[in-house]
């Protein structure tokens, strides 16, 4: 039982840390067009689209991700 939680707990670090660098990607021209980009992308898009439909951005800043790294913990 102990390997299904540190299994769990490893795949929501992996998921939080995409998020993370997603964001990050965002900041540096042309690394989101990547193909890297792109697949970070796929898995990164389907987990933030709730967090987006509840908080609308905030002018040109979406805050979505803060809330997701918040929810997580």
């Amino acid at each position: 039982m102990a390997l299904i939680g540190n299994i769990i707990v490893m795949a929501l670090f992996v998921l939080q840390m995409a998020v993370f660098i997603y964001v990050l990607s965002s900041w540096l021209p042309g690394l989101r067009e990547s193909q890297f980009g792109e697949a970070l992308g796929k898995v990164v898009e389907p987990v933030m689209e709730p967090f987006r439909k509840i908080i609308p951005p905030i002018g040109m800043i979406d805050i979505s991700p803060i809330v997701h790294y918040w929810h997580s913990n």
